[in-house]
């Protein structure tokens, strides 16, 4: 299931500090969730992406991975992406428990944005980069999950190769 998954991660990148920024207008980590919508996601896949993302928002280890952090906060938006992209959580701090718990339903009930038969990886991490120019703190690291599965590919990727994003396996 997602959810460990993704509360592991971000305690993982948590886990790891760059140092006190000696006050609150920093985040630990800006966390952009890119999640498919195109049409080789059905409604069940759908819904289990859903669930796993809000459960995984609710969990104690997520809890924990702020309240372990340097500055006690991160930030996260959510984008759905297809043929075209969509934001569905803009950018919302969060410090603890509190402020995971209020997201959560928000995201649950956030309405499919559409289903298109195409698909566009690029243009969903091309719209997610975007998206840390918005960020409404400075974060000392800024994560990318993009979520996808196969399908037809209308994949162009619109900006020159140095601005392509680097993957890491550590």
């Amino acid at each position: 299931m997602r959810a460990p998954w993704l509360a592991a991660a971000l305690f993982i990148a948590l886990g790891m500090p760059l140092g006190a920024s000696g006050g609150s207008d920093r985040a630990d980590v800006a966390l952009v969730l890119a999640i498919d919508v195109s049409g080789s996601v059905d409604d069940n896949r759908f819904k289990l992406q859903r669930e796993g993302i809000a459960s995984a928002l609710e969990s104690e280890e997520m809890a924990a991975a702020i309240s372990n952090a340097v500055n006690q906060t991160i930030e996260i938006a959510v984008i759905e992406w297809a043929e075209e992209q969509r934001l569905i959580v803009p950018w919302t701090v969060l410090h603890g428990p509190g402020d995971l718990a209020a997201l959560a339903p928000r995201l649950r009930s956030a309405s499919r944005s559409w289903v298109h038969t195409m698909t566009d990886p690029g243009g969903g991490i091309a719209a997610s980069l975007d998206l840390f120019t918005e960020q409404p703190l400075a974060g000392l690291r800024q994560i990318i999950d993009c979520q996808a599965t196969a399908g037809k590919t209308r994949a162009k990727w619109q900006r020159p190769r140095r601005e392509m994003p680097r993957y890491y396996a550590e």
